[in-house]
């Protein structure tokens, strides 16, 4: 099954820039057409859903790690757009892309790197934003007790 999912997700991508390179000889200024609701963007998700899920955790760590990222999605969703934009007004994204080159290569090192950066600090945000709930709820179930 993971193989199927992988093969799903890489034929839709595949796809997904073959038609969005037709559309952009036809006329450029059509912008991205093929956004994160278009089919393309569902059956890619589902085939890496299916490829992730037919995976085999044994590492009880590893299952942890998963558990609380997946606590967390709701809030680094919420937040990820903000620290791009902070980050972009530092001009670390025009930093990243010039250390990392302009070839192929360097742009898919910088995707990498944007991404894991934006997600670390997303997760950070959001680990703070529960502890933060987390204090809260102790401070009133302690008062109301306390009453």
């Amino acid at each position: 099954m993971f193989l199927c999912g992988i093969v799903l997700y890489l034929t839709v991508h595949v796809l997904l820039t073959f038609f969005q390179l037709v559309l952009y000889k036809r006329d450029y200024t059509i912008g991205h057409v093929f956004s994160w609701d278009s089919t393309f963007a569902i059956l890619g998700a589902v085939g890496l859903t299916i490829s992730v899920l037919s995976i085999d955790f044994k590492s009880g760590r590893l299952e942890k790690i998963i558990c609380y990222v997946g606590k967390n999605t709701f809030y680094i969703y919420l937040i990820h757009f903000l620290v791009i934009k902070k980050l972009d007004s530092f001009g670390f994204g025009k930093w990243l892309l010039l250390k990392s080159g302009n070839e192929a290569v360097g742009e898919v090192i910088y995707t990498f790197c944007y991404i894991t950066v934006v997600f670390a600090i997303s997760l950070i945000i959001s680990s703070m934003i529960e502890m933060v709930k987390f204090i809260i709820r102790n401070i009133k179930n302690k008062k109301i007790e306390v009453e």
